[in-house]
């Protein structure tokens, strides 16, 4: 998971730093405001980290769990860590296979 975090921080800081930017400006509904920077990320994510995409495909149904939890929870997230340590606990059993 370390490495992934890494590869994803050296080659995408922009589209990081936007979304973060945006996800601040608009806590209470960051998810329809910042979809499109949301994609952008997960665009170049998947470009420049081949282990994420074999992570997201073996962990489908966990990712989809926690986006939809955080989706139905936007002013309270918190509510999704169990989720969060579901997918955390799942990506990280995929990459050690």
């Amino acid at each position: 998971m370390e490495s992934i975090l890494e590869e994803v921080s050296k080659n995408c800081a922009v589209q990081i730093n936007d979304f973060y930017s945006c996800v601040e400006e608009s806590q209470t509904d960051w998810k329809t405001k910042c979809s499109t920077l949301e994609t952008s990320l997960a665009a170049c994510s998947e470009q420049y980290s081949k282990r994420l995409i074999i992570a997201r495909n073996k962990c489908k149904d966990s990712v989809q769990k926690y986006e939809n939890c955080v989706k139905n929870n936007q002013t309270n997230p918190e509510t999704c860590i169990s989720e969060l340590k579901d997918l955390y606990n799942c990506t990280n059993a995929a990459l050690e296979e």
